[in-house]
């Protein structure tokens, strides 16, 4: 695979995972796997971006029960 490829591949996989069309476990394989990171290495930048499809739920006395 070309450099150009390669990156355009990352960076697909990134898209991927932040829209919510990939999980983590398989963003993180092809991630490390392209990018030559380690699976920790990996996870870490995954889960450090954020993420269109993920809601943030208010918390209160209500429904904490």
């Amino acid at each position: 695979m070309k450099d150009k490829q390669r990156i355009d591949a990352t960076i697909d996989i990134l898209i991927a995972y932040k829209r919510g069309k990939t999980n983590l476990e398989d963003a993180v394989a092809e991630f490390g796997f392209l990018s030559g990171l380690n699976e920790t290495s990996s996870r870490k930048f995954l889960t450090g971006m954020s993420r269109d499809n993920v809601l943030l739920l208010p918390l209160t006395e209500e429904n904490h029960a």
